[in-house]
């Protein structure tokens, strides 16, 4: 069993869907080869505007170069032991190196966290950084562009109001940005989540739809959609959903991780098995779609496995609320399953 581990990176709305489901984890089999996994932020930990290029490199040679998701996530797969650099040379930030030894017997991942630093000619956004319940509407300098000044600055106050959790005036802050503008989106986007949170499901739906309508290619509001779906028991919605979402960002931990959730409750286990395993190679810091894989190996009475990742849940994700149940069913568990006797 592979095990991976990463910081954990999840809005709330997605811990909206995990917490439905108690438990949930990986397994994959065995591999001579690792792998670096990271994120790339720039200032105040916001994703970058663009993707950015990664380039490889050992003893001076280039093994590989990627590109950064919409969320500055990457990932180099399938490398030998060895010692690498990873480099980001792009003109609008610092020069970024690291160095990074694989070891795929000790640690079959290795996770980085990489802080780009913009050049001081590189023009940089003066406004706070928007840190509501989904950062991936949050470029609030290009929302000036389009929006007049006075509308984006009540949405600032509003991302501000929710993430220090004053959600009542969040929602008043953003439903007065949507009187002056009615198709600014973001503010329909972070009602929905701050409703979601609150399993106001249709008030969620509904917001979620507005952000569709006047933004039909934002893949995030499908996703955000599809959980609302997902949270509601309609699957065959749900599925739709999701499935428009990968359809635009195919490699999204997120959204292989919805479709995995959804596919365990239309009873599909094998697809659902499949498409979790795929949402952890991607993004290793999902903790509950660990702990949903947990639940599919449970039915199927695999209990070995279940018993497997729930250890490496614990041991990885120490603060994570859902620790003291995943121990209990542990302990269940380990008392459960009998040893094996040699028979003389």
């Amino acid at each position: 069993m592979i095990r991976r581990c990463r910081p954990t990176f999840l809005s709330p709305a997605t811990l909206c869907l995990a917490l439905v489901s108690f438990l949930c984890a990986s397994a994959t089999a065995q591999s001579d080869n690792g792998a670096i996994a990271g994120q790339i932020t720039v200032a105040r930990g916001s994703f970058p505007p663009d993707r950015i290029e990664l380039t490889l490199e050992t003893r001076g040679i280039v093994v590989n170069e990627v590109w950064t998701d919409d969320e500055g996530k990457f990932i180099f797969h399938d490398l030998p032991p060895n010692l690498y650099h990873v480099i980001v040379k792009d003109e609008k930030y610092e020069y970024y190196e690291e160095d990074v030894k694989v070891n795929p017997h000790t640690n079959p991942i290795n996770i980085l966290t990489i802080g780009l630093t913009p050049k001081t000619t590189a023009r940089t956004d003066k406004s706070p950084a928007a840190t509501g319940e989904n950062p991936y509407l949050a470029d609030l300098a290009e929302y000036e562009k389009h929006f007049p000044r006075k509308v984006v600055k009540e949405f600032e106050k509003g991302v501000k109001c929710q993430a220090d959790g004053k959600s009542n005036d969040a929602v008043r802050h953003f439903q007065t940005s949507l009187k002056l503008a009615p198709k600014f989106y973001p503010a329909h986007n972070n009602l929905g989540t701050i409703y979601l949170s609150q399993t106001k499901f249709a008030a969620a739906q509904e917001e979620f739809e507005a952000v569709l309508r006047l933004k039909q290619s934002d893949t995030q509001a499908y996703f955000n959609l599809g959980n609302v779906f997902l949270l509601t028991g309609h699957y065959d919605d749900s599925l739709r959903m999701v499935n428009e979402g990968l359809r635009r960002q195919p490699n999204s931990g997120l959204g292989q991780f919805l479709l995995g959730s959804v596919y365990d409750r239309m009873g599909k286990l094998r697809e659902a098995e499949r498409a979790l395993h795929d949402a952890l190679v991607i993004d290793p810091s999902l903790s509950r779609a660990y702990l949903e894989l947990v639940n599919l190996y449970l039915r199927e009475k695999r209990t070995t496995e279940a018993i497997g990742e729930l250890k490496f849940f614990l041991k990885s994700f120490p603060a994570d609320p859902l620790v003291p149940k995943a121990q209990q069913v542990l302990s269940r568990l380990e008392g459960s399953v009998q040893p094996v006797s040699e028979t003389p």
